[in-house]
Parts: C-alpha cells; structure tokens; sequence
C-alpha cells in the first residue's frame, strides 16, 4: 500500500510539473507576442513621428523661402517710399507679398498618438528624449519666435 501510495504521489507531483512547466512555456510565449506586437507599434509610431517632423521641417524650409521673397519685397517698398517712386504694378505685387503671413503649421498627431500609448513605447531612451524635446521644447520655442517676431512689427 506505501509502495502505491509513493507511486502515485510522485505521479501526481510528476504531472504537477509538467503542467506548472507548461503554463510557464505559454506566458513565456505570450510574452514574446506582446512584446513582438508592442515592437510593430514602436516601428509604426516611429514612421509616423518621422513624417510629421519631416513634414514640419519642409514647411519650415518654405516658409523660410517665403520669408527671403517677403524681405525682399519689404525693401522694394522701402525703395518706393525713401525715393517717392512711381506706384507700380510690382509694388503693389511687393505690397501683397510682403504682407503674407507664414507659421509653423501644429503637426502633432503622431505625437500626441505617442502620448496617449506612453512614449515608454520608445525603446530607445535617447530617441525617446530627443523626441520629447523636439516636441514639448523645439516646437514651442519656434512658435514663440514667430509669435513675438510678430508682436515686434
């Protein structure tokens, strides 16, 4: 009777293994497909951080353009006015330029989608750094400039 009673205990601790082993392999696996789906997330909000920033940064270079033609019809109507000139249709075309108003366009989706994951989804501590500081100091700082430049004239 001891004898079938040792059998059957070590069967069961036997079976207590095994079924311990594999609820441990399952979260196991489970783990590595969160962490694999986390990672598809990581690449997609990467992507689409890197097209809002490269966005933001050709509507800086336009405007900065826009900018260099604003000046320079600014000088155009300053010659016109220091020299008492005649009105033409290209000071007036410089009156036009020079009045168009350029500012940094708020692209933020990815961003704020990126806030709302938790920006702990970047992996990188560096990358997630320089992003948070392009975007809660850079960006702010560009859209003061531009909005004191404006209070200035």
């Amino acid at each position: 009777m001891e004898n079938k009673t040792r059998k059957y205990l070590k069967y069961a601790i036997g079976e207590i293994l095994l079924v311990v082993f594999g609820i441990l392999i399952a979260l196991q696996i489970n783990n590595w497909n969160e962490n694999q789906k986390l990672k598809v997330i990581e690449k997609e909000t990467l992507k689409a951080l890197e097209d809002d920033i490269l966005e933001s940064f050709n509507d800086i270079e336009h405007d900065a353009k826009l900018n260099q033609l604003s000046l320079k019809s600014a000088l155009q109507i300053n010659e016109y006015v220091n020299n008492n000139l005649v009105l033409t249709d290209t000071i007036i075309a410089a009156f036009e330029i020079a009045s168009y108003d350029y500012k940094l366009n708020d692209v933020k989706g990815a961003y704020k989608s990126l806030q709302n994951k938790g920006v702990e989804l970047i992996s990188n501590k560096d990358l997630r750094a320089d992003i948070v500081a392009y975007y809660e100091i850079a960006v702010p700082f560009l859209q003061r400039t531009e909005l004191h430049g404006k209070t200035i004239l």
